[in-house]
């Protein structure tokens, strides 16, 4: 199995007085899988990723709902994933006896790590310092909907 996988994470908008934050997570990764078990409309297999992940914070002072001062910093990550994956095809359209596709519902559950670093940048890319070191670590659980192409061999 070869699959691409990513996500974007927000979080809630933290405030002290006028002053303002922004959190987000991201990952992006190439996974590298098997096929360990099988039926006719569903797979379960362990993959391996690598790509990378990182965090964005963005900062600014809001004054009379303006915003002002807004910094924008980035760290990202050489990263790489662990997992268990069950996709299930929901709806079939083949083209061949050996080549189908079609609508997938998935089961991911895993580990993913990325090597810490305290390399921020900001959007003209100048190097940040005096920033925390910083690297995602964790188990993750995820439903997935999504479409997906095959073919036997």
């Amino acid at each position: 199995m070869l699959a691409l996988d990513g996500n974007v994470s927000a979080q809630n908008v933290r405030s002290s007085g006028n002053e303002y934050a922004e959190g987000y997570t991201y990952f992006g990764h190439a996974k590298f899988g098997w096929v360990v078990l099988q039926g006719a409309r569903y797979w379960i297999y362990p993959t391996l990723g690598l790509g990378t992940s990182g965090l964005a914070m963005t900062t600014y002072t809001k004054t009379n709902q303006d915003r002002q001062y807004q910094q924008n910093r980035y760290l990202s990550r050489p990263s790489f994933d662990v997992g268990l994956n069950a996709d299930y095809l929901l709806s079939r359209s083949r083209t061949t006896d050996q080549r189908f596709g079609g609508l997938l519902l998935g089961l991911r559950a895993g580990y993913q790590i990325s090597q810490q670093g305290s390399d921020w940048r900001n959007d003209k890319n100048d190097r940040l310092p005096n920033l925390p070191t910083y690297g995602n670590k964790g188990y993750y659980v995820a439903l997935t909907f999504g479409g997906g192409g095959f073919v036997k061999k």
